[in-house]
């Protein structure tokens, strides 16, 4: 299973995810998409095989609404309880910030901790609002 999770305060994550979604659903019907805050209650992140996360940054590298709550339960999950767990992430972020994409690099960071593997590398954007 591929599964797309987004986070998003101002609508591009979720719309760059939403885009991509209907594109791989033609090619795989196994894929699914969910908000990061939504994902633990529809599916476990243990159950994915492979995910593409598409996060932005809000303030000064504050996570998106829709994803904090998400940050902070997969700080609880033990070491290596991913090692089977497959991603990629795309981080979209402004440069005027000095924390520019810092929430896709925290949950890069995390997920890395937690055994989890790149299978593509993770790419950071700059996005004008």
């Amino acid at each position: 299973m591929i599964c797309i999770l987004y986070g998003s305060q101002t609508g591009q994550a979720k719309s760059i995810s939403e885009d991509l979604y209907s594109k791989l659903k033609q090619w795989n019907s196994a894929v699914n998409i969910f908000e990061l805050d939504e994902l633990e209650k529809s599916y476990e992140l243990l159950k994915i095989n492979y995910a593409i996360i598409i996060c932005s940054t809000t303030g000064d590298g504050d996570a998106p609404e829709n994803a904090s709550k998400f940050l902070r339960r997969i700080k609880l999950y033990s070491l290596n309880s991913l090692t089977n767990f497959k991603y990629t992430i795309l981080g979209l972020g402004d440069t005027n910030y000095s924390n520019f994409c810092n929430c896709g690099k925290t949950v890069d960071h995390i997920l890395q901790n937690l055994g989890g593997k790149k299978f593509y590398p993770s790419g950071y954007c700059y996005i004008t609002y």
